[in-house]
């Protein structure tokens, strides 16, 4: 859905993914080989060591993406095979649309004669106007909206400016594959769950992050695109770093409320699938198994191994590692 977009505004990538960590030529030039072949977004393996047969893929994935973006890989694609549920982060049908639509209308909109300039100051009035018409937005189209459908609103129709839409993020495509292969599909949280975050945020920190929004505005498809860069290459790291890191400290409450409650709430649901011998997918924002309080860590207080998971094609010169090493590669 729409917070995705709020969770990438501080996103500012460069620097290598994997570092080898032999001075062996031969090992160096395998885990190069490796690296050309199958760069590629991350993945967690969930395990309970009390039951061989439970077994949770976890595939960290982006939202937003441009049209044919590279990102579909085999482990990813093998992973999906084999595993006989999917689980999402929410439902997408026409029922989850409607409710969507209902609570929106009551989180959503101001009542008049309140408006969204209103809560604003003559400079950042005169920005929001600036922003909307950059946007590709009819001046005065934001007025009705709260600060967070605002903010969201104003980002979407910026990245689908530069050519960036959900209908072609790495969720939404692997939902509807699973839809055309009738795979069995479940959901982490209802919409009312998964609108929550940012509907319900108090006020000033709502304004807040529209400021941030219209801040960043500009070069948000610029700072987009390197994010979805580095995470189709895997770089876990930097994401954290330059993502997570900055939400953390200037956000704390919206962390919380976006990553660390749903989290608990989402482990609450997964963990026993684990270990009542599921063997299963869950598709979710990358940034929940990343940072303070992810997923993986839930998972691990429940008794589950969690590892981050590295399939390359050919000779195998990539050691699986645990979750909170973050490093992707360690040389034979």
């Amino acid at each position: 859905m729409f917070r995705f977009v709020l969770f990438v505004l501080a996103a500012i990538f460069a620097g290598p993914l994997l570092a080898a960590c032999s001075d062996n030529p031969d090992v160096r030039a395998k885990v190069d080989a490796a690296r050309a072949r199958n760069d590629a977004p991350p993945i967690w393996v969930v395990t309970d060591p009390d039951n061989a047969l439970g077994k949770l893929y976890i595939f960290g994935a982006v939202h937003i993406l441009p049209e044919g973006f590279d990102w579909m890989r085999e482990d990813l694609a093998a992973a999906f095979n084999q595993s006989g549920t999917l689980f999402f982060e929410a439902p997408r049908d026409e029922a989850a649309q409607n409710r969507a639509a209902v609570i929106t209308a009551g989180n959503g909109y101001y009542s008049p004669p309140q408006t969204l300039p209103d809560i604003l100051d003559g400079y950042n009035r005169r920005r929001l106007v600036a922003a909307t018409l950059n946007a590709g937005l009819p001046d005065g189209a934001l007025d009705s909206y709260q600060p967070w459908l605002a903010a969201d609103i104003l980002a979407i129709a910026a990245l689908e400016e530069a050519g960036m839409s959900g209908a072609h993020g790495a969720d939404q495509a692997l939902h509807d594959r699973a839809a055309a292969q009738g795979k069995y599909t479940r959901y982490l949280e209802t919409i009312d769950e998964h609108l929550a975050g940012s509907a319900i945020l108090p006020p000033a920190l709502q304004k807040s992050e529209l400021i941030t929004t219209i801040d960043r505005l500009d070069d948000l498809a610029r700072q987009t695109a390197l994010m979805n860069a580095a995470w189709a290459s895997g770089n876990t790291d930097y994401i954290d770093s330059e993502i997570l890191a900055p939400l953390r400290a200037k956000a704390p409450e919206y962390y919380e409320a976006l990553f660390t409650r749903r989290n608990e709430r989402w482990a609450e649901t997964l963990a026993p699938f684990v270990k009542d011998g599921g063997e299963g997918l869950a598709v979710i924002g990358v940034g929940h198994m990343l940072g303070d309080g992810n997923l993986g860590e839930q998972l691990e207080t429940r008794g589950l191994i969690v590892k981050r998971h590295y399939a390359f094609l050919g000779n195998n010169v990539i050691k699986t590692v645990p979750l909170d090493m973050g490093r992707p590669v360690r040389g034979e």
